[in-house]
């Protein structure tokens, strides 16, 4: 398949590192100085019966099982009635994927004739957190979904798998890096407002507040190189990131210009999870010549935020890619 869309991610495992784009899959084996090519289409086991692997990959590590999850979505076809999101378990992260568990929209409380779209993926201490959209066959919206599975079930290989769910009319959920023993994962309400939800592991189901943030535009992006191509044009307003350092919840995302701002640039909005998630702070990433956008963020062991960014329009012919690091706390 052939697409301009690649939507990354990695996981990694000491000198084992598996990426994932939306229509291949590489490996390797020394750390990141060599790949071997991947192909999904025939994955580690057999299609779900009547659907197809289309596209969204994603991936995720549990440090604490030595554990790593790949997830890759199917698309309906052939009469079936539901759409899944896989889920292959590799115990050892040694290569070898062991066993899989089928996640589709019939299983986790939407009607039949839906399939899942967007997927998200993180660990916490106790668990491994899912995320999708869903839309109707005929392309209606659905409902955005949130699940939990225990990491000590799926590092196992145990059947059947328990899952905490919620189904809620807002959707394009971001799990937060660096979750501990609760997640959080939020979704825009408005251009002024957010939806938080708080997920302890000790509770079956989140809770959720509204939080104002800054106003902020979301038309069609616009940020053309002297060519005239507009490499931004097909993103949105959707959460791209989300993490968990200390105290401070962040999520990220990529709003249009306007409102004084030139190009799309990125936006961070930070919050107080010790004081009922109050706003800490809107910060703006952004440049009076280029874009900003595709933001990403994770956090490591000591609380220090690393991610990338992407960055061209303007003067700039070709869209680069930007690393960052936050200072050490």
């Amino acid at each position: 398949a052939r697409s301009e869309v690649h939507e990354p991610a990695v996981a990694a495992s000491g000198d084992r590192v598996f990426y994932t784009a939306n229509w291949y899959s590489a490996e390797s084996s020394d750390g990141g100085e060599n790949f071997s090519f991947v192909n999904p289409y025939p994955g580690p086991f057999p299609d779900p019966p009547g659907e197809s692997f289309c596209c969204d990959q994603t991936m995720a590590h549990d440090p604490g099982s030595n554990t790593v999850f790949w997830l890759q979505q199917f698309i309906p076809g052939g009469g079936t009635n539901t759409g899944t999101q896989r889920i292959n378990v590799d115990q050892n992260s040694d290569g070898t994927w062991d066993c899989a568990y089928d996640i589709n929209t019939v299983l986790v409380g939407f009607p039949a004739n839906t399939w899942f779209d967007f997927p998200d993926l993180t660990v916490s201490t106790n668990f491994l957190y899912h995320a999708s959209n869903t839309f109707t066959f005929a392309g209606g919206w659905a409902g955005g979904y949130a699940g939990r599975y225990p990491l000590a079930e799926l590092a196992a290989c145990a059947t059947p798998l328990t899952i905490d769910a919620i189904i809620s009319g807002n959707g394009s959920f971001r799990f937060t890096r660096g979750a501990d023993t609760t997640m959080y994962f939020a979704s825009h309400l408005s251009a002024v407002s957010l939806r938080i939800w708080e997920w302890p592991d000790d509770d079956p189901t989140p809770t959720s507040v509204s939080r104002s943030v800054t106003a902020w535009s979301n038309s069609s992006r616009s940020c053309p190189g002297p060519d005239g191509r507009n490499w931004c044009g097909r993103h949105d307003g959707r959460l791209q990131g989300a993490f968990l350092a200390g105290d401070t919840v962040g999520f990220v995302w990529t709003p249009s210009q306007g409102g004084g701002f030139p190009f799309p640039y990125m936006r961070v909005s930070t919050f107080d999870s010790g004081n009922e998630l109050t706003q800490l702070d809107d910060i703006d990433v952004w440049s009076p010549d280029f874009a900003f956008m595709y933001p990403s963020v994770s956090v490591n062991s000591t609380g220090q935020l690393g991610g990338t960014v992407m960055w061209g329009g303007g003067d700039t012919h070709y869209a680069s890619c930007l690393l960052y690091t936050s200072p050490s706390p």
